[in-house]
């Protein structure tokens, strides 16, 4: 009996394919998307959980509050230290039971390392002589316990020894492969630089994609020996490992006061209140949430993931809703049939049990779809949408769900029907035909349709801020720039050797225009300079490009608003600075002509904070030297202005680092292969690295465009969804209206009129969802705009555009059904049974 059930739910699926299709690919990718969605935002959400004890396991970390000669006060997040700064906090607290550093390549600094800076090459000899150069950015310097305090499981050499050579690296499985083909590469030698010699002791597993450990491979400090002790050496992370038993609350103030104790010379020498200052211990898991200065993890948001989390849900209940009413909906035309099984002696339990039967069927074909759809489209969503299907399989979690879901939708499509014939009497089935109005499905249509209104104008809106901020005039020319990076080490050629290079490029036809700087707009560093505007005033901190030249202003188009530009030769550029109106403000000097011919004391050296006197010759129009984000981590922000100092002098540490350059772009290739043999002539043991300015500027906005792709995905599937079910319930209706429609046409009735009958319930359900979903939009997309700190005002079309869109598609949908039945014969109409 029980096969018989079986065989009549596939023939009755096999009789409307289409009906059939519309619901096991509606069912399918909601599952799917929510599977996906959820195990992902699980994961992400659960950064740095895989750690062994992780509770117990910190990030020190600190606040600066600085205030200006106006009263702004800015707050600074710092997450790096000295790399000799743990060793006394560790002695001092026994509650610290160990410590690890991590120095990045960011930080990397000659002087700290002794013999390389922030470019790293390794390279190698393979097995038929061939040279392996690659240029490596993602590399760091820790202690020999890493691989001990961290859980990163080693492929190849024990955690106890990979590091405990000085001239030791691990690198991870696919940097491993990258350089050699193969992980089985212990005791291998590469060259960093092609002139210090590393022996290869182990191979990492690639780090997990929810973790905030980012590097590439590992060198051991113990090859920096007393280079670690440099005052200047104050970009490590320093992890501790706490005693479960500590207080936490007192450990963070005991580390505040040996914090503060340990900077005290340079706190009293910038007249800095100790109050500004406050250092405390981060837990693991909250690190990737959270962007200090220097981070070079990429900042989740909790907000965000959850959201995505929220919107899983969304796209799981539009299927569901979508099947429920689908299947409600489609029951109605079987009431005769029943009505001549009960008559003929059916029972009320065998029409559960078809009714069960056929919604079991109808979701295990769904829930294989959705296995299907996660296998084949996990690659893409990696590649494209950075949404990472993990490899160990989806977790029972979500998988109970969708059966909980599952096996909901059975039990509604199963016995709602089934009650429903139950409660009637054959003669009622036979003549009226019709089950009772769904009404909860019709309000859950609404909801379906509010939540595609809210993921349009949020997809819409974020799209609109996005193309704003990504061509917006941040106050410097940047089209058609390209920059070229000078060698890491100044100390490595002589100034003489420069300007010949610089020389020689101008001498270049198809060279346009040139200029020297430190830094160029959009670089993500942390770049600044202390000013006072007289000794005990505040300590201002401002952003730089510093180590500029004459040509700096022009080629950026920065407009001087008082004074002059430096000049070429003049001795007079040694102690001299231009500075930002924003910046002129902060030094409570007021507007620019008050400014210029003021001297002002600036930092002479980064660390040291010796400050040394220095006059204002000009002052420019602010720009955005950094991203348009409120939270972009990096220490000084563009609210704090800008100063430019002339080459090495005042600031030691911003000598010039970069060349950019405007090229004759019809003569591109050619032009940057002259440019390239000019470097190489003049910095010969030297690569020559190049990028474009405007790839520079737009990388900080990667997680930005990455957040809108998953929106939009996901919004389409969600809109997909609904205009499936539209589709499936236009239809049912139109061939349930088939007579009346047949009636109205011979009696005149327009195509329009026809559309009207089977659009009235949904215009009005859309209605009502503009109504819910746009208020609702509109505090979502607010919410998500603080994150900038410019940002644009809202106006009626981001709300009327979206919901227009909608309706477009909607009804795109459905046209070919309407069409059919307004075109359809009215005589073949009436005839209909």
């Amino acid at each position: 009996m029980l096969l018989n059930y079986f065989k009549l739910a596939f023939r009755l699926l096999l009789r409307n394919p289409f009906f059939t299709f519309i619901n096991v690919l509606g069912l399918s990718v909601g599952f799917a998307a929510f599977l996906v969605l959820w195990e992902y935002t699980t994961r992400e959400l659960e950064c740095d959980q895989f750690h062994s004890d992780f509770a117990n396991k910190v990030r020190l970390a600190s606040s600066w509050k600085t205030k200006d000669d106006v009263g702004n006060v800015t707050e600074n997040m710092i997450g790096g230290f000295s790399l000799a700064f743990p060793e006394s906090l560790a002695d001092d607290y026994k509650a610290f039971r160990r410590y690890t550093r991590l120095y990045h390549q960011q930080d990397f600094d000659q002087r700290n390392t002794g013999d390389h800076g922030k470019e790293i090459f390794l390279s190698h000899i393979d097995k038929v002589q061939k040279w392996i150069v690659f240029k490596e950015e993602n590399l760091v310097y820790a202690d020999r316990n890493l691989f001990q305090f961290f859980s990163i499981p080693l492929l190849e050499g024990s955690a106890e020894k990979v590091l405990a050579e000085p001239n030791s690296i691990v690198l991870s499985e696919s940097l491993a492969i990258k350089h050699f083909g193969e992980t089985d590469i212990v005791n291998s030698i590469v060259l960093l630089n092609d002139s210090i010699a590393l022996k290869v002791t182990g191979v990492f597993e690639d780090l997990p994609s929810n973790s905030h450990l980012t590097f590439d491979a590992v060198m051991s400090l113990e090859r920096l020996g007393q280079h670690i002790y440099q005052p200047s050496n104050g970009g490590a992370r320093l992890y501790f490992h706490t005693d479960p038993n500590s207080n936490r609350a007192e450990l963070d103030r005991n580390v505040d006061a040996s914090a503060k104790k340990f900077l005290a010379p340079i706190i009293q020498k910038l007249n800095l209140d100790p109050g500004d200052l406050n250092f405390f211990l981060q837990p693991l898991d909250e690190i990737a949430f959270s962007k200090y200065a220097g981070d070079v993890h990429q900042t989740r948001s909790r907000i965000l993931l959850n959201v995505l989390r929220i919107v899983s849900i969304v796209i799981l209940a539009t299927a569901w809703i979508n099947y429920i009413n689908l299947i409600i909906y489609a029951n109605r035309k079987r009431m005769k049939e029943l009505g001549v099984r009960k008559t003929s002696g059916a029972r009320n339990g065998d029409f559960i049990l078809q009714f069960i039967i056929e919604s079991l069927v109808m979701n295990a074909l769904s829930i294989l779809g959705a296995i299907t759809l996660v296998q084949c489209i996990k690659l893409p969503l990696q590649n494209f949408f950075h949404v990472h299907v993990f490899s160990g399989g989806i977790s029972a979690t979500p998988m109970v769900i969708v059966v909980l879901i599952a096996i909901t939708g059975i039990i509604i499509t199963g016995v709602y029907p089934a009650l429903s014939v139950m409660m009637k009497s054959a003669r009622n089935l036979l003549t009226d035909g019709r089950l009772h109005d769904f009404y909860v499905g019709k309000s859950l249509t609404v909801f379906q349709f509010s939540v595609a209104i809210i993921l349009l104008i949020s997809v819409f809106a974020i799209y609109s801020q996005l193309s704003y901020i990504l061509n917006k005039d941040l106050g410097v020319q940047r089209d058609e720039v390209i920059v070229l990076d000078l060698p890491e080490n100044p100390n490595s050629y002589s100034r003489s050797v420069l300007n010949t290079f610089l020389t020689k490029l101008s001498a270049l036809s198809d060279v346009k225009d040139f200029a020297l700087s430190s830094s160029v707009p959009g670089d993500d560093n942390r770049n600044g300079i202390g000013l006072q505007r007289a000794s005990g005033a505040p300590f201002v901190g401002v952003d730089t490009n510093g180590g500029v030249d004459e040509r700096f202003l022009t080629f950026f188009n920065i407009k001087l608003l008082a004074g002059r530009n430096f000049i070429s030769g003049d001795s007079a550029n040694k102690h001299t600075i231009i500075v930002s109106r924003k910046a002129l403000q902060r030094l409570g000097l007021g507007e620019p002509e008050n400014g210029v011919g003021r001297t002002v004391l600036a930092e002479a050296k980064e660390w040291t904070h010796n400050m040394e006197p220095a006059e204002i010759i000009g002052v420019i129009e602010d720009y955005a030297r950094k991203p348009l984000l409120t939270q972009d981590g990096s220490g000084w922000s563009n609210e704090d202005g800008v100063v430019l100092t002339y080459h090495e002098n005042v600031d030691a540490e911003n000598t010039p680092q970069k060349v950019s350059l405007i090229v004759n772009l019809e003569k591109f290739s050619e032009t940057l292969q002259q440019v390239e043999s000019l470097y190489k002539q003049a910095f010969s043991k030297n690569f020559a690295h190049w990028y474009f300015l405007n790839d520079n500027v737009n990388q900080h906005y990667q997680q930005e465009k990455v957040t809108r792709n998953q929106i939009t995905l996901f919004a389409l599937l969600a809109i997909g969804i609904a205009c499936l079910g539209l589709l499936g319930m236009i239809a049912n209706k139109a061939e349930e209206k088939t007579k009346e429609i047949g009636v109205r046409k011979v009696l005149g009735a327009r195509m329009y009129q026809i559309a009207h009958i089977l659009l009235n319930t949904t215009i009005r359900q859309i209605a009502i969802a503009a109504v819910v979903g746009v208020p609702a939009a509109h505090f979502l997309v607010q919410g998500y705009f603080q994150k900038f700190s410019d940002r644009i005002a809202l106006q009626w079309w981001h709300y009327v555009i979206p919901v227009a869109a909608l309706l477009v598609m909607l009804f795109i949908s459905v046209a070919s059904t309407l069409r059919k039945a307004a075109k359809t014969n009215p005589v073949e109409s009436l005839r209909y049974e």
